[in-house]
């Protein structure tokens, strides 16, 4: 496995070609599915609070807490892997910006909070 990134689905001296790839089928006017899901416009939308602190009891507040500490958690990171995918696929900045404002968001997050390990190991 190389050091150099990107190293995840294509290589960096893959890069470029996979870009060409990409670019000739929009310009194809075949919008491949792969462009047309997973481009999202960057529209700075507000980014979500921190989940709370779960209580260490067993309850339903408890309970729900780590729902809406799960589905903030997991829909925030998959906003940041779209954005940063939007890059890979075109190497645009704007994509590469949002993708780092919401992993720098996420990584602003208290560890021992509502996202702490011993609550969801997921």
């Amino acid at each position: 496995m190389p050091r150099s990134h990107p190293r995840l689905l294509v290589l960096a001296g893959e890069l470029e070609g996979f870009r060409a790839f990409v670019r000739e089928l929009a310009a194809s006017g075949a919008e491949p599915r792969i462009t047309r899901d997973l481009l999202p416009e960057p529209t700075g939308e507000a980014l979500p609070p921190e989940p709370q602190r779960i209580p260490p009891k067993n309850n339903a507040e408890a309970t729900r807490l780590w729902q809406q500490a799960y589905t903030t958690a997991f829909r925030a990171g998959a906003r940041a892997q779209r954005f940063a995918f939007a890059w890979l696929l075109t190497g645009e900045v704007k994509y590469a910006r949002e993708a780092a404002r919401w992993l720098l968001h996420l990584a602003s997050w208290d560890l021992k909070g509502g996202i702490d390990i011993a609550h969801n190991d997921e």
